[in-house]
């Protein structure tokens, strides 16, 4: 009613956003009649970019030390995970997979008690585990949600989960974390077909770790908790499996 009101041509919003506008009939309208816009903040699932690629909205992808942003797409171009491609600075990819950035759009200081001014030339790490491939940068994890197993394997939660909402085309979010006895547990929300718990086939997508899954929980699309931008909760469905 707003975006009528306004005459509204362009949005900017987060994923979140974007798929409850698609879930109702007028919102998902609206997004198609739009004449542009950027979605971004959290990954995007496949569901979700299958439905945006009918839609003249880009995805957008930055920082909050990069403004306006690192990468962008073309509009309409959407994939699952896709962060578009580099504009405005430089970046990089370390042997983890760390994206780094340079360039005029990184923050030129921070304030802590007065303003502390850092080097407009330094390369910036995002913590954010990305894939180069023909269309642009796909986003696979962040460092930070990773965790050692006891044999001393360090396990990057998001690159694998990554790969699991590749696998399965209806699977709309995941999350692998361990047990406290060196198990892993996976997560699954989504509402097609392929989205079922079948240990077997999970398996077979994480390789050598497939042996340490024990646990497949579903938990339907209403139920699964996400931040405000659209990101797994991780904390809450981990309480969520028991």
């Amino acid at each position: 009613a707003l975006c009528r009101e306004w005459q509204a041509t362009h949005l900017n919003g987060v994923p979140l956003l974007a798929a409850r506008l698609a879930a109702d009939s007028e919102g998902a309208a609206l997004l198609r009649a739009l004449r542009g816009g950027i979605v971004g903040g959290a990954p995007i699932s496949a569901p979700l970019a299958a439905f945006l690629k009918t839609t003249r909205l880009q995805v957008g992808y930055g920082q909050t030390e990069a403004s306006p942003g690192i990468c962008l797409g073309a509009p309409g171009e959407w994939h699952a995970n896709y962060l578009g491609n580099p504009i405005g600075c430089t970046t990089r990819i370390d042997d983890v997979g760390v994206l780094h950035f340079q360039g005029a759009n990184a923050c030129i200081g921070r304030w802590q008690n007065g303003f502390i001014p850092l080097d407009p030339d330094r390369w910036v790490a995002t913590g954010d585990i990305v894939e180069e491939r023909p269309a642009g940068l796909f986003f696979r994890g962040r460092v930070d949600d990773a965790f050692k197993m006891a044999n001393g394997r360090f396990v990057y939660a998001g690159f694998w989960e990554s790969k699991l909402k590749e696998a399965l085309p209806d699977l709309e979010d995941a999350v692998l974390f361990r047990r406290p006895n060196d198990t892993l547990v996976i997560a699954l929300t989504g509402s097609g077909r392929s989205v079922t718990p079948n240990l077997s086939s999970l398996r077979s997508v994480l390789g050598g770790l497939g042996a340490y899954l024990h646990e497949v929980h579903y938990i339907p699309p209403e139920a699964w908790h996400v931040t405000p931008k659209g990101s797994p909760d991780r904390a809450r469905i981990a309480a969520q499996t028991g």
